[in-house]
């Protein structure tokens, strides 16, 4: 037998009690404060039935998902090269909305070092960078690293220690840091799939 549902109300413990929701709608919902929160759910059958659930989250402060301006990464590693000295990445890491290790990385590697080719090249940020391509080139389009943080994605930036190197080698390194990269995934119980990339 089929039950139809009459109602269905989120408790979001944001001091409002029950809200009533409407199935397929969006819903804006705040909070004063910070911290753990319990989530209730009640649904109620049109035969008078009632479902309880209910889940705990963390709700945290990461400044509405805002980018982080300038190289405020939250955690740094180097990878050697499997072969060569000096031929590594550095991988800097900035972790998504509620995430405290590795998890649901988003790749973003370098493609060269224009500031060992001359003085009218200069060392680029990549915070700094997708900061102003949100503020200023896409100001109201495109907020790619707001979307990544709100949406628990931990920016893995990959820079490498010879950006003027073989490409051959460079790669390599990048599989390593790709292995590092999934190994962390696993050691900290990671539910996505695969190190997403561009």
């Amino acid at each position: 037998m089929t039950k139809t549902i009459s109602t269905i109300e989120i408790d979001f413990d944001n001091g409002s009690g029950y809200q009533t929701m409407a199935l397929g709608a969006n819903t804006k919902i705040t909070w004063s404060s910070f911290g753990k929160k319990i989530l209730k759910l009640k649904i109620t059958y049109t035969d008078s039935s009632v479902y309880h659930a209910k889940s705990q989250g963390d709700l945290v402060d990461r400044t509405g998902g805002q980018p982080k301006i300038g190289a405020q990464y939250d955690d740094s590693v180097y990878i050697p090269h499997p072969t060569i000295p000096n031929h590594g990445v550095g991988l800097m890491m900035s972790y998504g909305c509620g995430n405290n290790e590795l998890r649901k990385p988003f790749i973003y590697v370098e493609g060269f070092n224009p500031e060992l080719f001359g003085d009218q090249f200069y060392e680029r940020d990549f915070f700094k960078d997708f900061d102003f391509y949100e503020t200023v080139e896409w100001p109201t389009g495109f907020p790619l690293l707001s979307e990544l943080d709100e949406n628990g994605y931990d920016v893995v930036y990959v820079d490498f220690e010879r950006g003027d190197g073989s490409l051959i080698e460079n790669a390599k390194a990048l599989q390593a840091a790709i292995n590092w990269i999934n190994e962390e995934k696993a050691a900290n119980r990671s539910s996505s799939d695969a190190a997403e990339r561009i």
